[in-house]
């Protein structure tokens, strides 16, 4: 999984998204792996009152079915999902 050589790890990280709150502590945090073109979620940290509603749930779930896709596959960190997350995803999904 990790490209390791003499001890030491080669593959490439970045930061794919960050939030703070108004005390500018980090409230969002997702560091993923550069993989080969893909992008691999490695680490992945939300305050809990920053999740989607259930009722944001349910309209991203809704608009999956319709195109046949699999909510889980489709989102890995299913349903800890941020309102950036949820936005972009109804913007794609209904497009």
């Amino acid at each position: 999984m990790c490209n390791i050589k003499d001890g030491k790890c080669f593959d490439r990280f970045e930061v794919s998204e960050i939030g703070y709150n108004s005390d500018r502590e980090i409230t969002r945090l997702q560091i993923v792996r550069v993989d080969r073109g893909k992008r691999v979620p490695v680490y992945d940290m939300c305050v809990a009152t920053e999740y989607i509603s259930e009722k944001e749930q349910t309209v991203l779930r809704t608009l999956c079915e319709k195109r046949g896709y699999d909510v889980l596959k489709v989102f890995p960190t299913w349903p800890n999902l941020t309102g950036a997350q949820y936005a972009e995803a109804v913007r794609r999904l209904q497009g």
